[in-house]
């Protein structure tokens, strides 16, 4: 819990710059009591400095709250507070303001320098560190875990200001707004609104994306097993085509052999012409023989026909010979003719069904 330990004043309204005056708060209760214009409206204003930065109202921008030089006879005079607290972590902590007011030719000169914070560490070594007035005005009351609203407007609220609950409506919704934090609630919300929005917008992205990707996976997923089934034909259609291959080779290598049965076939083709025109030959030949020993029969039938009927003996026996050649080269042809034709016919089914897987 926050608590005020103590308080120095040097040079700020009545206190002297020459010495500076130190109160120490009691818990749980301090009470100030004195006469009027001794300074107890001073010793708020300080407290009220010393937390948050802000001077009391009516001080001339800060002039009217630091001791005038013109009572001294001085030209400058230096004004310090410094304020000892405890803070939320329960370690000591003194804020210390430096104000100097000098006179000038024509005006009064206000300045406020640059504030110091001493702080203890974990390890209880002190820190002193220098902000400037808006750094620290922020500070402080975030080490009291006290907004400055509040500071302001109710703890350390000047006597002047203390009937602002009786202000206009816009003036007291403003204070309360500030003491209750409504604005940043009120920005929170509008922010948290504006989040959820965008998740909503982000949400309804990512289902469009979902939807894409789970089209994309379903495709995915068909090309695969078109791809697996083409795979698989694929494997089947080479198996076939070795299969096929092989046939092929087999049929190249009879070639050689259906070549050489077709050259036989012509060459016996062309000896069964050749037996054809000589048995037609024969015969013509027998038929004049025949003829001539018509002719000669009559005259010379006794003495030539030992000679005869041993010539028409031999050109009959030479007439069958060739016929029984003839008859045997036929049937060879014919077995060729056979052969060929069934050989034909294979290739011709072996390159349909090559074709048709192509």
């Amino acid at each position: 819990m926050t608590s005020i330990d103590k308080l120095q004043i040097r040079g700020i309204r009545s206190f002297s710059p020459n010495s500076a005056q130190t109160l120490e708060f009691q818990k749980p209760l301090t009470l100030i009591v004195g006469k009027n214009g001794s300074g107890k409206t001073t010793i708020i204003e300080c407290l009220k400095m010393g937390c948050t930065g802000e001077l009391p109202p009516h001080c001339k921008n800060g002039q009217a709250f630091i001791h005038d030089p013109k009572i001294l006879a001085q030209q400058e005079v230096k004004a310090q507070i410094k304020l000892k607290f405890f803070g939320l972590t329960a370690q000591p902590v003194v804020c210390t303001r430096s104000f100097s007011l000098t006179q000038k030719a024509t005006k009064m000169e206000y300045k406020a320098f640059e504030a110091a914070l001493q702080t203890v560490d974990s390890s209880g070594a002190k820190q002193s560190l220098s902000y400037k007035c808006a750094d620290l005005n922020r500070l402080v009351p975030e080490l009291m875990g006290v907004s400055p609203a509040v500071l302001e407007n109710v703890i350390f609220v000047h006597q002047e200001e203390s009937c602002w609950p009786l202000a206009d409506d816009a003036s007291l919704k403003k204070k309360f707004d500030d003491i209750f934090a409504a604005t940043q609630y009120t920005k929170a919300l509008e922010e948290i609104r504006k989040f959820k929005n965008q998740k909503k917008q982000e949400e309804k992205n990512l289902g469009l994306e979902l939807a894409t990707l789970e089209e994309q996976l379903g495709t995915a997923n068909k090309l695969r097993e078109e791809l697996a089934a083409a795979s698989e034909t694929s494997g089947q259609l080479k198996e076939l085509i070795a299969g096929r291959n092989q046939e092929i080779d087999a049929a190249t290598a009879k070639l050689p052999a259906l070549q050489r049965t077709f050259s036989d076939r012509n060459r016996i083709r062309g000896e069964s012409g050749t037996l054809h025109i000589k048995i037609g030959e024969a015969r013509n030949a027998y038929g004049e023989k025949k003829r001539q020993l018509t002719d000669v029969y009559q005259s010379e039938l006794d003495d030539t026909s030992d000679v005869l009927e041993k010539t028409l003996h031999t050109t009959d026996t030479y007439i069958a010979k060739n016929e029984a050649q003839m008859k045997v080269k036929a049937d060879e042809l014919a077995r060729y003719e056979r052969d060929k034709e069934a050989d034909q016919q294979r290739m011709y089914d072996a390159n349909s069904r090559l074709g048709a897987q192509h």
